[in-house]
């Protein structure tokens, strides 16, 4: 799964929701999520991240970090 519209589901479905949730929580439990985080800034370089997400550059997640390491 790559994305879900929830809103449409929780108003006109909830049942198909909670089943929904079941099954994603099952999943991750068991190890069979993975995410894809495709970079990584500094909260300073926040702006950036952001252009990143608008302009279709990354594919995946952007994490922000607090603190540098």
């Amino acid at each position: 799964m790559t994305g879900l519209h929830w809103s449409d589901y929780r108003e006109w479905h909830p049942d198909w929701m909670r089943r929904g949730h079941e099954v994603l929580f099952d999943l991750f439990r068991m190890g069979q999520l993975s995410q894809k985080v495709t970079a990584t800034y500094p909260l300073t370089q926040a702006a950036e991240a952001m252009r990143q997400l608008r302009d279709r550059i990354v594919k995946g997640k952007v994490v922000l970090l607090m603190k540098e390491n």
